[in-house]
């Protein structure tokens, strides 16, 4: 017969889960923060840090008033990170190329 966990023991036991919970947040924001930090690398060096920064900024505040860009943002975002080295850097170069 199975014995009933004190107070105690449900404490301990949970804040073991906890813990590993915490672990595995902090493992999967790092894996986050490299996939960001990946794109970045792909950006040429004339844009400013002041300037990425700016965007994001924008980028956060666009997400929030219009869903459904950011859809069509996240769809682009999985084929980019999911494509090979040599066509991330062609994806970026012909969006740069776009604009002029």
């Amino acid at each position: 017969m199975k014995q009933k966990l004190t107070i105690e023991e449900k404490i301990k036991n949970l804040e073991a889960l906890k813990s590993k919970l915490d672990s595995e947040i902090e493992s999967l924001q790092e894996m986050r923060h490299e996939k960001v930090l990946e794109v970045l690398r792909y950006l040429p060096h004339s844009v400013s840090l002041d300037t990425i920064i700016g965007g994001m900024i924008h980028l956060v505040k666009e997400i929030e008033a219009n869903p459904k860009q950011a859809e069509d943002w996240s769809s682009a975002g999985k084929k980019f990170l999911g494509s090979k080295k040599s066509d991330k850097r062609s994806t970026i170069i012909s969006l740069l190329r776009k604009k002029d």
